[in-house]
């Protein structure tokens, strides 16, 4: 296993058990099966809804049953996002991870410990923890996709007042608050034409940059590859006469977008004279 020999075991165990699963949103039931059935070898007691949400009790620890008892919350599905010139199926295929220094990395993906990090943590707790208020353990579905399974989810049979939601990306600290999106649906009128016989399309490519979460990592002010393409092409309309044949460029709208690219067309214009 890539994680041998590294700390904490139990999690990292969990983290690779995880990510051996397709899991993007609306495709969580594979993961949601596979917790389950973890749970219910342990005997704890788990309910699983249409929508792939899970509810897992596991009781107190002894020494504990006095205590109040403390929902965990994480969510099962991930960001599904690759390199253009990385060959993967998030339908079908597992996330290829590596360790570089003491940084765990994905080759050419997402990595999705958002928020498999945070189910590692809670079946860590599930099939080790030794002292512990009686928890109640909640994994929720399609929450990168608008909060979809908690929004239908039955919380009836939960009982616990505080809860705990593990899907933070900073260590040893609480937060209190919640990165919010705004989707924005634009047209722009456009005036077709077919090129000429003597038209050169040029492919411009924006590439190599970090990206992030547009959330946690939005005020790292690193490179959106959609804005720097967007100011290349107005730079670029400044100076010579083309037109847009694509642009396409990002993945998920709570990503910073790492790539994009388009191909513009020079009417009447040589090879040489581009």
């Amino acid at each position: 296993m890539v994680f041998q020999g590294h700390e904490p075991g139990a999690v990292l165990e969990y983290f690779y058990g995880i990510n051996q699963i397709p899991r993007g949103s609306g495709n969580e039931k594979a993961v949601s099966d596979y917790i389950a059935d973890f749970a219910r070898k342990l005997n704890f007691t788990v309910i699983q809804d249409e929508f792939h949400n899970l509810i897992i009790k596991k009781p107190a620890a002894a020494g504990y049953e006095n205590h109040e008892p403390i929902i965990l919350q994480a969510h099962l599905d991930m960001v599904c996002e690759k390199n253009a010139d990385t060959v993967h199926d998030f339908t079908k295929d597992p996330i290829s991870m590596y360790i570089d220094g003491d940084l765990i990395k994905a080759r050419g993906t997402t990595l999705g410990a958002d928020n498999a990090m945070g189910m590692a943590l809670c079946m860590a707790l599930l099939s080790h923890g030794k002292a512990h208020p009686a928890l109640e353990v909640v994994f929720t579905s399609e929450e990168e996709a608008g909060m979809g399974g908690a929004q239908k989810m039955d919380v009836s049979a939960l009982k616990a007042r505080r809860m705990l939601n593990l899907d933070s990306s900073t260590d040893k600290m609480f937060i209190m608050g919640c990165a919010a999106g705004t989707m924005i649906e634009y047209q722009l009128s456009a005036n077709w034409d077919n090129p000429t016989d003597d038209s050169v399309f040029l492919s411009i490519s924006i590439k190599g940059l970090i990206g992030g979460h547009s959330g946690t990592d939005i005020h790292r002010e690193r490179g959106n590859s959609l804005k720097i393409l967007g100011h290349m092409l107005n730079a670029l309309s400044e100076k010579i006469n083309f037109n847009i044949a694509t642009v396409a460029g990002g993945m998920k709208v709570n990503a910073i977008p790492r790539e994009a690219n388009a191909v513009v067309v020079i009417p009447g214009a040589s090879s040489r004279d581009a």
